[in-house]
């Protein structure tokens, strides 16, 4: 979720416009499952990742001159989204993603497509965020 400081608020609002027209029962769907993989697999740590990328959106809001807490929402979300894609089906993902790929494209190709990282611990890989690795080639 780099990056989310230098985005604009009309970019913000894009995002925010996505999430807000994701129906209602697509959303909970996701996080049924989200709650059902995430703690029968022992992946906490997605959790603690996901509470840190909403903070951090939060502060992109306010630092953009906005107030609407669903961009911090969708942050949480993609990050969820990403930390389980590999229990996930991929209807769940996309739900818990597409509002981030608006300004976030690479997102929507993450789904099954590279392995999670080892959330259990909270830890991430070393060697730079998931999209500087993505476009540095290093994960297929």
């Amino acid at each position: 979720m780099d990056g989310l400081l230098e985005l604009k608020l009309e970019q913000i609002e894009q995002v925010t416009a996505v999430r807000r027209a994701t129906p209602t029962n697509e959303q909970t769907a996701a996080w049924y499952a989200v709650r059902n993989k995430m703690f029968s697999l022992n992946r906490e740590g997605a959790w603690a990742a996901a509470r840190k990328a909403k903070e951090g959106a939060w502060s992109a809001t306010r630092s953009a001159g906005g107030g609407d807490v669903l961009f911090s929402y969708a942050a949480f979300d993609a990050v969820l989204g990403l930390g389980l894609r590999d229990v996930l089906e991929s209807d769940h993902y996309e739900t818990l993603t597409k509002p981030m790929s608006q300004m976030m494209p690479w997102l929507m190709g993450c789904a099954h497509s590279i392995p999670a990282p080892s959330l259990r611990t909270g830890r991430s890989y070393s060697g730079g965020s998931w999209k500087q690795r993505l476009q540095k080639g290093e994960l297929t």
